[in-house]
């Protein structure tokens, strides 16, 4: 049980941080109150123009999406609680509709689904393919050990998704509307995973984990 309350408290670190990268997200995503059309087709085009930076974080979201899915649906077979299950096929189909976007507005400015599918310099490769090799035992457990297995995972990997939002955000106007829309998500997405967690624990540890809750 000790690891299991680890498990929802690393949730609730997840919704905390989420908070701030999504607020920065959102300041870089609010135009200029002085900025006419002609400025504002001035910066996307200004933005446009570098594609190399472009294809580097725009890929760092399909990235994210692209994990968020691969849990989802992992979860939607493999999971016993029907809640469980039913998070992951909620995640799947949300991340992957997100996803589209991403591919989509790629494709309008010019970059392939080749390049995003790349891991660029400057990601923290290590630590993804840690993550790789967890996802990896976890995805061949079977019962509760999967379904405690799974939630660690989510908590890690949104709270490693929420993390480089604000960089993200720093790339343009339509990079912070993706960056701050990706960070609904996750806000979403880790609200619904700490509800069910919680349902799943015995009273006397749902109390400890509402007093350590935080305020939304």
């Amino acid at each position: 049980m000790g690891r299991f309350r680890g498990i929802v408290f690393s949730a609730l670190l997840v919704v905390a941080s989420i908070g701030v990268g999504v607020a920065l997200a959102r300041a870089q995503a609010q135009p200029d109150a002085g900025a006419g059309p002609a400025a504002a087709a001035a910066n996307a085009q200004a933005w446009t123009s570098d594609v190399p930076r472009a294809t580097v974080l725009l890929s760092r979201l399909h990235h994210a999406a692209a994990r968020e899915m691969l849990l989802g649906d992992l979860a939607e077979t493999r999971a016993t609680n029907p809640e469980t299950r039913r998070y992951g096929a909620e995640l799947s189909s949300e991340f992957r509709a997100y996803d589209q976007r991403v591919v989509g507005f790629a494709a309008r400015v010019g970059i392939d689904g080749s390049r995003l599918a790349r891991v660029y310099a400057g990601e923290n490769v290590a630590a993804l393919r840690r993550e790789a090799d967890d996802l990896a035992r976890f995805a061949n457990a079977t019962g509760d050990t999967f379904d405690r297995g799974f939630w660690v995972a989510v908590a890690q990997e949104q709270s490693a998704a929420t993390d480089m939002l604000p960089s993200i955000a720093e790339g343009g106007p339509e990079l912070a509307r993706l960056a701050a829309d990706l960070g609904q998500l996750l806000d979403r997405a880790s609200l619904r995973a700490l509800y069910i967690t919680r349902a799943q624990m015995p009273p006397e540890t749902s109390n400890q984990v509402k007093q350590v809750s935080p305020t939304r």
